[in-house]
């Protein structure tokens, strides 16, 4: 008894873990034009942003601490000049981010070691930075993702909860940040689909009192799920429910799914990984969109229909304008002042005249990619560097929504040789993977057309790009790309960023990875 005694004692007088110190800072990307300055950080979002940070602190359970450390430099290129200082970073802007959303968050490193920082972006627009969102875009710089449950404040839609961290919320914090500790246990694991992108909600259900946890798994199929308690779980996965215009695509041959076997989380067994569920699907068969939904407000969807022979799910030819010539004839939007046709390889072609000069097509939801995709185009580009920043590294011709770039590297590239057509993969995942293939530098001639393309095929893993008919280069474990904003750009990545002046013609995307010889016989069609 005396022993017992000594033994609480003493577990009471330890100091209880010291928790960990994140700094945060400010920056604005408001610019007054008659001051010819940055708008300052108000003193009401400092106060606002300290709150939500205090939100964070509370629910961490002791394992967080946040300090404000003032203002970070000022960005204008994205997350390019934010340090990797092992700061959260508040990037507060006028309108939409470099995403073109209205908030975004994120981070770079790994949990709870290896954190080199946080940033999340939010506009001065009505209902973008207020407390729900100051909290939610804080939870993705500290690592969480989409919770699967309404009332969690880092639920994707109208949320039932209001701002408040929920139970949940905190659990997945401390599961990052405080893994070890007592109470916090861990499920773990990736959905087995024939998708391509088995985006799902995936659900810890406790089999005595029926409590439920849930994560949202990422493009790759990934999940971790934080638990406040141990006991008995069996796992449900369910198709995630999008926004609107995304939810035939998510849905469509995807059936739920349920764990065989019950895990067990005890004190001598906090977690569960590699934890695998496998679903009963069907390949997926996309809608059609009705010619001209993308105009009225969204897209509508139609009974499938089969398509004869391997046809591209875009075509641009430029003959007849700017618009999709594919089955689902997406609408095109002219941005800058130097956008026009010219004579093609073929008939017309685009003209991008560089600096904040691009053409962008939304794609209808009915357009995805589970068997990997094929981007072939010919370009020809003009003798010219583009000014911004000194010179860009990379001229962006295409990038087929976020994950996706078909680019020509520049002078100013860190990477390769100048003058090179380069293929480049990513994947917003927590492990942040990327891969890049490129042809010889100097290959790419200024004033001469020429046939490029990138072939995904996740079959493999595998990126391989093309020019002028030829394999140049192919890169081995890419991932599969991220397609969270759905577009198809042509031209300036951003603005000023990555621009590329010159012509584009015959551009199409197939929704499977094109063969050795198809790409052959497109480049020798064209001459």
């Amino acid at each position: 008894m005396g022993a017992l005694l000594l033994a609480v004692l003493i577990l009471a007088a330890a100091p209880a873990a010291a928790a960990r110190t994140l700094c945060w800072k400010t920056t604005s990307l408001m610019w007054d034009a008659r001051e010819k300055r940055a708008v300052p950080v108000t003193e009401e979002m400092l106060a606002r942003l300290s709150r939500a940070f205090a939100s964070w602190e509370r629910a961490s359970g002791g394992a967080l601490a946040f300090r404000h450390e003032g203002a970070s430099a000022p960005s204008h290129d994205g997350t390019a000049s934010l340090p990797r200082d092992g700061c959260v970073h508040a990037v507060l802007h006028g309108e939409r981010n470099f995403h073109g959303e209205l908030a975004h968050g994120g981070f770079d490193g790994k949990f709870p070691d290896g954190y080199e920082r946080g940033y999340f972006f939010v506009s001065r627009r009505r209902g973008a930075a207020d407390d729900d969102t100051l909290i939610h875009e804080i939870g993705h710089a500290l690592g969480l993702p989409h919770s699967a449950v309404a009332s969690s404040v880092m639920f994707s839609g109208p949320r039932s909860g209001g701002a408040a961290v929920s139970e949940q919320d905190a659990a997945d914090l401390r599961a990052r940040w405080a893994r070890g500790a007592p109470g916090v246990f861990v499920i773990e694991g990736a959905i087995e689909s024939r998708r391509a992108h088995p985006t799902a909600n995936v659900f810890a259900v406790g089999t005595k009192n029926g409590r439920t946890y849930s994560a949202r798994a990422d493009y790759m199929g990934r999940f971790l799920i934080g638990l406040a308690e141990p006991g008995e779980y069996r796992l449900i996965a369910r198709p995630v429910t999008l926004a609107r215009d995304l939810r035939p695509a998510a849905l469509g041959g995807f059936q739920e799914t349920e764990h065989p076997d019950k895990l067990v989380l005890s004190a001598s067994r906090p977690d569960a990984t590699g934890v695998r569920l496998r679903t009963r699907d069907d390949p997926p068969r996309p809608p059609v969109v009705a010619p001209g939904a993308a105009a009225s407000g969204g897209p509508v969807a139609l009974a499938p229909q089969p398509r004869s022979g391997p046809a591209p799910v875009i075509a641009l030819s430029f003959d007849r304008g700017f618009d999709d010539e594919g089955p689902y004839r997406l609408r095109a939007k002219k941005e800058g002042d130097d956008v026009t046709l010219v004579d093609g390889i073929k008939g017309r072609a685009l003209w991008v005249g560089g600096t904040e000069d691009w053409l962008d097509l939304a794609l209808s939801s009915a357009v995805v990619f589970p068997r990997g995709f094929t981007l072939a185009l010919w370009v020809r580009r003009d003798d010219w560097l583009n000014p911004y920043r000194g010179g860009s590294g990379w001229q962006t011709v295409a990038s087929l929504t976020t994950g996706a770039s078909l680019s020509i590297t520049a002078p100013g590239c860190p990477l390769h040789e100048p003058w090179a057509i380069e293929g480049h993969l990513s994947s917003h995942s927590p492990t942040r993977e990327s891969a890049r293939a490129h042809s010889p530098g100097d290959s790419v001639l200024a004033r001469r057309w020429q046939h490029a393309a990138m072939v995904h095929d996740p079959r493999d893993a595998s990126l391989t790009v093309y020019l002028d008919g030829k394999a140049v280069d192919r890169a081995k474990g890419a991932p599969v790309p991220s397609y969270n904003i759905r577009n198809l750009r042509l031209g300036t990545w951003y603005k000023a960023n990555q621009a590329f002046r010159g012509a584009i013609d015959e551009l199409e995307v197939h929704d499977y990875p094109r063969s050795a010889d198809d790409i052959a016989r497109a480049a020798a069609a064209g001459r």
